[in-house]
């Protein structure tokens, strides 16, 4: 009997010492200039241009949850936006398009040092712009249409697809994205650069 119970004991601590499955993050070499708004000391600005504004609701509640992240999944991160009407002081631009990628591609994201286009993976950049692609991304339900929100922000704040874990909202919704909003891996990313 006491043998069985120090087999159990030791079977239960081996366990709990198994360290669990972690898919890590993935970047794109660089980031915002200016930050994602450190701890609320400096926050950052988002616009939604008229054009997207039957998304709004849809945005907002994606910022949303990038913020307040410390509740909802015990991680706080530096991330502090804002909605602005003013379109100069923002740091991620939103808007909706008709068919401006390639058919079936929901939404793209681009980097820009003023008004010029940066490569993400050769330089920081000062502002990003969201484009949805309005024939497609209007058809989704509302949890993918947030979670394609969320990961185009997550790409202005420097994060890449993650496309080998389906829990990450940075995974690109056509490789089995399940989640609407970042989770620890994508936080743990957010961390790591800010």
């Amino acid at each position: 009997m006491r043998k069985g119970r120090v087999v159990a004991f030791a079977l239960v601590f081996a366990l709990a010492m198994t360290p669990s499955a972690a898919f890590g993050y993935r970047l794109l070499g660089h980031r915002l200039k200016y930050g994602v708004g450190d701890c609320g000391a400096s926050t950052q600005y988002y616009y939604i241009d008229s054009s997207a504004w039957a998304f709004a609701p849809t945005c907002e509640s994606a910022m949303s949850d990038w913020v307040h992240t410390t509740s909802r999944l015990g991680i706080t991160t530096p991330i502090s936006y804002k909605r602005t009407t003013v379109k100069s002081s923002s740091r991620m631009d939103i808007y909706s398009k008709s068919y401006v990628f390639p058919s079936g591609v929901l939404a793209g994201t681009q980097f820009f040092n003023g008004s010029t286009l940066a490569d993400p993976s050769g330089t920081d950049w000062v502002w990003g712009k969201i484009a949805f692609d309005q024939p497609y991304y209007s058809q989704l339900s509302n949890f993918n249409m947030k979670g394609t929100a969320s990961h185009e922000m997550g790409h202005v704040m420097g994060l890449n697809e993650n496309n080998s874990n389906i829990y990450a909202v940075m995974c690109q919704l056509g490789c089995g994205r399940v989640v609407c909003n970042a989770q620890k891996d994508d936080l743990a990313g957010i961390n790591y650069l800010y």
